[in-house]
């Protein structure tokens, strides 16, 4: 009953608190150790109409919904819930000053010399557990890249197949943007 009272409690204050102020809010519904986990929850959220973020920090991908300005934050705390985020987090976005730039990932292994006709592979990942290597696959593919992977040594690797030497720099930044910090560079044959 305590536990009840002090969620209706908590509930309402972040209303009145919404109502008299015209900052803008984000709601975080979690943090995973697991991608499979977040994403699971961020496809929750979209097939029901919203659009979440992710981000990852300290080792944990953080599911939250960015951008809600006051009146919007009772509606979509009470959608929330019934969805079943029954302890949602509440906090005032900070006002945006400047975007930094998303660091590339770090290319590990011989750097593709410029203006070679040589074809490169990125991998991406290596994993034990076929469903991290298709969670990894599937948002490269949702980000407009082709990935494929191969069973190697133990190993699913999740790679990026047949790239120019041009179009890398442009997809280790892509790779930065969705969180990844690194990738190896690979020739064609798989070594």
């Amino acid at each position: 009953m305590k536990t009840i009272f002090v969620s209706i409690l908590l509930f309402f204050s972040v209303i009145c608190f919404a109502q008299t102020n015209n900052a803008m809010h984000q709601i975080q519904l979690g943090a995973f150790r697991e991608t499979a986990n977040a994403e699971r929850v961020l496809n929750s959220l979209r097939s029901s109409g919203l659009n979440p973020v992710s981000e990852n920090h300290m080792g944990l991908t953080r599911v939250r919904v960015t951008g809600i300005n006051a009146r919007q934050l009772p509606v979509l705390l009470n959608t929330l819930r019934s969805l079943g985020f029954s302890d949602p987090w509440v906090r005032e976005e900070a006002p945006v000053i400047a975007q930094l730039p998303v660091p590339s990932a770090r290319l590990i292994g011989a750097a593709p010399v410029a203006g070679s006709p040589r074809v490169y592979s990125l991998q991406v990942g290596a994993f034990r557990d076929r469903r991290n290597a298709v969670n990894t696959f599937e948002r490269l593919r949702n980000a407009g890249l082709s990935p494929s992977y191969v069973w190697h040594e133990d190993f699913y690797r999740v790679m990026l197949p047949n790239l120019r030497t041009i179009d890398i720099p442009t997809i280790a930044q892509t790779l930065g943007n969705l969180g990844f910090p690194e990738a190896i560079v690979r020739t064609e044959a798989f070594d």
